[in-house]
């Protein structure tokens, strides 16, 4: 439970102290160990050049037992003479006759090694059980010289060590609490950043990168940007390509629901703008119909009221069929509308006389021989009529020109359709080629229009990889460019 209560940057400088403290334990009982095992065999060398050197004074006629202790107090070490049997003749440790519990040593593992080649060593505990260092060397008539220390003796000097070991183990430990407190820090600090980040966007702060280094305040300055190899690196470049892919795929589902909520806006627009544009012709048409039922009219009246039904009729007809081209358009996109090589003449040439009808004069100009688009022949047919029966209808044009004309791409041409009518104001200049909008709907409603004329233009343009664009001043005419792929 502790463990969880503490914040990551204690946890990690506790870590990191009982590394230290551990590493540095390691090491001082390493170098004891060491030390220990220099100084044992310093000692072994050093007794084992005094058995050397004694070994030459010791003979059988020199009195083993009373030389032993005369060479002992000289070295300052125990001595012993041995008999090739491992008797002990003398030991500085049992001046005169030797010990019967030393009578022999030929079991010792210095004493075996010895006889074996000439010399031996050992450490073992001797009679009274003091662990001591034995080196034993041959000497002269037959005998050996055993030369033996102590290893408290030793390794005396290890204890006044001891304390400078202890002392420069705990500078090395406070050393490394040092740096560990440093490194933990730093450590620490990219990692809070991404905490504090992560908890920005929890709040919905998309926008919170990974890489800032919030302070005190909670906002600002940039964090310290680690290798490219280091795994916290890393571990913030993969949280900031997730954050981006996360405020991506917030962005996407704000823009579908935007999406969405415009097409359910628009469908609800639609729908009322149908009714709306079939509330009259139908208002009409059962009007007039009933008074034909109902009333003994002459002729004239009576064709008249037939030719109102018969107009209303023909407005619900356009209206419906545009709904239902435009819902087409929608559904297939590209894929209703091949393309084909289309020469412009071709297509000015079969424009009905019914678009014509009412216009005084169709000047055309053509830019270049043969005029030829990348284009849906019929919806180019459908576009050019649209746009002679809205300049003639909606813009009260007598004159109309068709004109094409180099881009600056060159593999693109456009085409404008010129008219001198009333024009457009500036307000609804933007508006005029979106769904049922008119920009006087009493003069629309009486020509019979519903706002769906360049609508569909446009929608018929687009889909051929063109571009359509409305110029107009009131009262200046209107100029409308598509431009194609040649």
């Amino acid at each position: 439970m502790l463990g969880r209560r503490l914040p990551f940057f204690v946890k990690l400088v506790l870590s990191h102290v009982l590394v230290a403290i551990v590493v540095v334990a390691i090491m001082a009982v390493v170098l004891h160990g060491a030390l220990r095992r220099e100084l044992l065999a310093t000692t072994h060398a050093h007794s084992h050049a005094q058995a050397r050197g004694t070994a030459q004074w010791v003979d059988r006629d020199r009195h083993p037992e009373r030389l032993a202790p005369r060479l002992a107090a000289v070295m300052g070490s125990r001595v012993s003479i041995l008999d090739a049997d491992g008797v002990v003749l003398g030991d500085s440790e049992f001046p005169g006759e030797p010990s019967p519990t030393l009578a022999n040593q030929a079991n010792h593992p210095e004493v075996v090694a010895a006889l074996a080649s000439g010399s031996g060593r050992s450490v073992r505990r001797d009679e009274n059980q003091v662990l001591t260092q034995y080196s034993v060397v041959q000497a002269g008539d037959g005998l050996y010289v055993r030369v033996g220390v102590p290893v408290a003796e030793a390794i005396a000097p290890l204890g006044g060590m001891r304390m400078q070991l202890l002392w420069a183990a705990l500078l090395s430990a406070m050393f490394a609490i040092v740096l560990g407190l440093l490194a933990a820090r730093l450590g620490a600090r990219p990692l809070r950043a991404m905490r504090l980040a992560a908890e920005r966007i929890s709040a919905g702060d998309h926008d919170a990168s990974f890489t800032d280094l919030a302070t005190g305040s909670g906002r600002g300055e940039k964090a310290p940007i680690a290798p490219a190899n280091d795994d916290i690196s890393a571990l913030q470049q993969s949280l900031t390509t997730m954050a981006a892919q996360l405020r991506t795929q917030i962005s996407d589902l704000t823009a579908q629901r935007d999406q969405l909520t415009r097409m359910a806006q628009s469908a609800r627009e639609l729908v009322a703008n149908v009714s709306h544009e079939l509330r009259t012709p139908v208002t009409t048409i059962g009007g007039f119909a009933e008074t034909l039922l109902n009333s003994d009219l002459d002729p004239a009246t009576r064709r008249e009221f037939t030719e109102i039904i018969a107009r209303s009729s023909e407005r619900m007809a356009r209206l419906i069929a545009d709904l239902l081209q435009l819902a087409r358009l929608d559904n297939q996109g590209a894929s209703a509308l091949p393309l084909e090589s289309v020469d412009l003449r071709d297509v000015v040439a079969a424009i009905s006389p019914s678009a014509r009808d009412g216009l005084a004069s169709l000047p055309v100009h053509w830019h270049a021989e043969p005029p030829v688009v990348q284009a849906n022949a019929d919806a180019l047919a459908q576009i050019l009529e649209n746009l002679l029966i809205n300049a003639r209808r909606h813009g009260a044009a007598t004159s109309v020109s068709l004109a094409t004309k180099a881009t600056q791409s060159p593999n693109r041409v456009c085409l404008t359709i010129t008219d001198n009518g009333i024009g457009i104001a500036a307000t609804d200049l933007p508006r005029v080629t979106e769904r049922f909008y008119c920009a006087d709907p009493a003069r629309s409603r009486q020509a019979g229009g519903a706002g769906l004329g360049l609508a569909l233009v446009k929608q018929l343009v687009e889909l051929q990889g063109g571009v359509l664009r409305v110029t107009s001043e009131s009262g200046q005419g209107t100029a409308v460019s598509i431009e194609l792929t040649t």
